[in-house]
């Protein structure tokens, strides 16, 4: 689908006629506001030819620079004097060999980074929908073909570049001849478009020959292939299948008789290995071979496979770290197997439902296929008893395969089931396992092997039986304590200088609880980060949400360079072993869907690190004395926080409160004075109870434009971090308590209280072994240091006992007198036989 990444972006200087494939435009920016792209005129256009293409949005200066890796020539040309500000006009000249594809388009200036739109490279002439040319008015007045009678007459082959708004649907008028094949393929969604495409070809006498609604292959576009019996003019008609309104509402129309592909074997490979892709489905006789070489760039998660002589987008193949097997030929399935889904197979029968095991390795990708309806794919995966395993599917997430996949693992000494996951199962419902899908489409599975299990089999099946050339999967299987997914939720981020810009990441927890620490390694010198703290996970899990937020805030130092990089952001479970580091990896970019439980479009594989400017700096700060701020539990904390205004700044600004972070029990953020909106300072008052657990998490601030309705975020301020701690911590000298029978032993130790808690502390052992003792015992405010005394009888049993160190405190000054309590403190007595008298 998409032919390059982020990583080839290249910002280079354009001058007239410059021939040269990645390119860049130089501006000098009047405006305070960062550079917005909302549409690219035309879409897209046939290699080889020279166009002009207009980049329209908001704030674009004449010579702002262009970030892209599109095959060809940019020329600069004079915008209109009203549109100086919205339009870029470039002349484009594109490379006879340019591979068809998808390209990344991305604007600069002075004050920072625009959004990415896709420009896409045909092999079809390019026409541009009449419809789509007029203004908003004429096109209520005129409706140019949104009827058959108005339709729009295209001759073939064609790619028609068009737009539906809300209800509109587009109609073209073409001739075929008898017995000529034509393919109608909708480019939309995968070009970052929001509308979901319906194809439809109906005779002139409007007759329904042929519709289609999300293609193999396609995602959610739509492709129809029609052979003609009869010489003739006909009809095809594309509309949103919702009929919706959408921001990004543009599609490409592709007629001609080129081959396609539905389907793509295998899904992935190894990185840097060589591979034979095999291309099947659609208009193929047979499958096509594409030979893969290794990816160009190291970082790259995923190459472009194409159909020589093809139309159509490129697939996506997956690259991956792990070693890589085919599966092999299907065999005849072996005697006792049964589906997951609970189908039972007689190996009499000759049934091809089950093939006979094969052998996975342990962290090893397999690349497989259920190749026939009712298939079960099975394999025998050595495990480590007692350890937690993974067992993950990639299937219809990468776009290639109809695979929804059903998995389950079995005791392969056994057959008893440990687990099974399937679309719409919920976690939790298998005493072995837990499940979090990173795509929420394909089968995950996180199993603990009972102790007495060292190896399992693994099945894997559509969840509707199905089967054949598209069903294709990759399969892997490996040891992995409980984790999590990241994901950012930024897409780009502009850095104003001397300012602050916050990133926003996104964790689904997979079994650890613990807390998640973020951060950018090998930062820049002139740049700062602070926050990155994501608490641990304590509540129930009937009140838990399915994800986490975090923020990391990165600071320009005054004098820090203007200029675009990129920066990779990593987490890590602080509490975890073996140790869980990972990238969190950037969306690439991002288009909203409008429509209930629409999810917005993404291309995480245009980039996995992040683009960021250093931009122009903004007359606006909010100023902070405090970045680091710990609260006791059952505490609180008032912090300030005041706006200062540049001369430049204007309109009705609003420091909002704060983004929301992780669920905390018992705590509230509280803006003082209430009520107040457009204040230029106050706090933000921080409560908590004794109930509050410890935990550190972040305050990110905003302040925004408010203008009627819309609010339009101006400025961040850095994080601030926030402790709450336990208001005292216990500690012995030793955690090995030793004494003989009939003796007595003193023990030492501390009370560490946070400043400003002045409580009594009162401590006691508990679960001590009979006939060992030990009073209760209350330590002043004032002092710092205990001794506790264990005696043990004559008659006391000999060993070793795990033992508890339990306390309370008690604030003089608090009324209701309520005891705050800290988590006991673990020890071990060693009772040594051989009576000693007691002194």
């Amino acid at each position: 689908m998409f032919i390059t990444s982020n990583n080839t972006f290249a910002f280079i200087r354009v001058h007239s006629r410059l021939f040269i494939p990645w390119l860049f435009l130089l501006t000098c920016q009047t405006e305070a506001a960062a550079p917005v792209l909302k549409a690219l005129e035309p879409r897209g256009a046939q290699r080889g030819q020279a166009l002009r293409v207009t980049l329209v949005g908001e704030s674009l200066q004449p010579s702002a620079e262009i970030s892209t890796s599109l095959p060809g020539a940019f020329s600069r040309l004079a915008p209109s004097a009203e549109k100086a500000d919205t339009e870029l006009p470039l002349l484009l000249q594109l490379k006879e060999n340019a591979v068809p594809g998808l390209y990344p388009v991305r604007v600069r200036t002075e004050n920072g980074l625009s959004n990415v739109l896709l420009f896409a490279v045909g092999s079809l002439p390019e026409t541009v929908e009449a419809e789509s040319l007029l203004k908003e008015k004429d096109r209520f007045e005129k409706l140019m073909n949104d009827t058959p009678a108005s339709a729009e007459k295209v001759a073939l082959p064609i790619t028609v570049n068009g737009t539906l708004v809300g209800p509109d649907q587009d109609y073209y008028r073409f001739n075929a001849k008898a017995g000529e094949r034509l393919v109608f393929e909708v480019d939309a969604r995968r070009a970052g478009s929001a509308i979901d495409p319906v194809v439809r070809v109906l005779n002139a006498a409007g007759k329904e020959m042929a519709v289609n609604n999300d293609a193999p292959g396609a995602g959610v576009d739509a492709r129809a292939e029609v052979t003609f019996a009869h010489a003739g003019e006909y009809l095809v008609l594309v509309h949103d299948a919702k009929y919706s309104e959408q921001d990004q509402n543009f599609y490409r129309l592709k007629i001609g008789s080129f081959p396609y592909a539905e389907f793509m074997f295998p899904l992935g490979g190894q990185r840097g290995k060589a591979v034979d892709v095999s291309l099947a489905g659609g208009s193929l006789a047979a499958p096509v071979v594409v030979k893969l070489g290794p990816a160009p760039e190291k970082q790259a998660s995923h190459l472009p496979v194409t159909l020589p002589g093809s139309a159509s987008l490129p697939f996506l193949f997956r690259l991956g770290d792990l070693p890589e097997l085919l599966e092999p030929e299907p065999a005849l399935p072996d005697a006792g197997l049964q589906s997951a889904r609970g189908r039972k197979t007689s190996s009499a029968k000759k049934t091809p439902e089950l093939a006979k095991l094969v052998d996975l390795p342990a962290s090893t990708v397999m690349n497989g296929r259920i190749s026939r309806p009712g298939e079960v794919d099975k394999f025998r995966v050595p495990v480590n008893p007692g350890q937690q395993w993974v067992f993950e599917v990639e299937a219809a997430s990468l776009g290639a395969s109809k695979l929804l996949g059903v998995l389950a693992v079995y005791d392969a000494a056994t057959n008893k089931r440990l687990a099974l996951t399937e679309l719409g199962q919920e976690a939790g419902t298998n005493p072995f396992s837990f499940e979090s899908s990173r795509n929420e489409v394909d089968p995950r599975l996180s199993v603990s092997i009972p102790n007495h299990v060292s190896q399992v089999v693994v099945s894997l099946e559509d969840l509707l039986g199905r089967g054949g050339a598209g069903f294709s999967y990759r399969l892997t299987a490996f040891p992995q304590p409980p984790d999590f997914n990241v994901e950012l939720v930024t897409p780009y981020v502009n850095l104003p200088e001397n300012g602050t810009a916050a990133i926003e990441v996104l964790v689904s927890r997979r079994g650890y609880d613990g807390p998640i620490r973020l951060s950018i390694p090998e930062l820049p010198e002139d740049l700062v980060q602070e926050g990155g703290n994501i608490p641990a996970e304590m509540n129930p899990p009937q009140d838990r949400r399915p994800f986490s937020l975090g923020y990391l805030t990165v600071t320009a130092k005054p004098g820090a360079k203007h200029r675009p990089f990129h920066l990779s952001v990593w987490t890590e479970a602080t509490e975890s072993n073996p140790r869980i580091r990972k990238q969190a990896i950037a969306p690439g970019m991002v288009q909203p869907i409008r429509g209930v439980r629409q999810k917005s479009f993404k291309a995480p594989w245009l980039d996995a690190s992040l683009p960021v400017a250093v931009a122009n700096p903004v007359p606006l700060r909010i100023d902070l004395p405090q970045r680091h701020v710990r609260i006791v539990q059952g505490g609180d904390y008032s912090l300030p926080w005041k706006l200062v205004k540049g001369a430049q700044a204007s309109g009705a600004i609003k420091v909002e409160n704060p983004r929301p972070t992780a669920s905390i029990k018992d705590l509230r953020v509280l803006r003082r004075p209430e009520g107040m909106v457009y204040g230029e300072e106050g706090t933000f008052h921080i409560l908590t109870t004794f109930a509050t657990p410890p935990a550190t998490f972040d305050l990110v601030m905003d302040a925004s434009r408010i203008t009627g309705t819309k609010s339009e975020r101006l400025i961040t301020a850095p994080a601030v971090t926030v402790e709450i701690v336990p208001g005292y911590r216990l500690k012995l000298m030793s955690e090995k308590l030793e004494l003989r029978q009939g003796s007595r032993v003193e023990v030492t130790g501390k009370v560490e209280r946070e400043p400003g808690f002045n409580a009594v502390v009162t401590v006691q052992v508990e679960d001590l072994p009979q006939h060992v003792t030990s009073q209760e015992l209350v330590i002043p405010a004032d002092q710092t240091s205990f001794r506790l005394v264990l005696e043990a009888g004559p008659e006391s049993q000999a060993g070793t006992f795990d033992v508890r160190l339990s306390s309370s405190a008690t604030l003089p000054d608090r009324r209701d007198k309520q005891e705050f309590k800290i988590p006991d403190v673990k020890a071990r007595v060693d009772v040594l036989a051989g009576a000693a008298a007691l002194k």
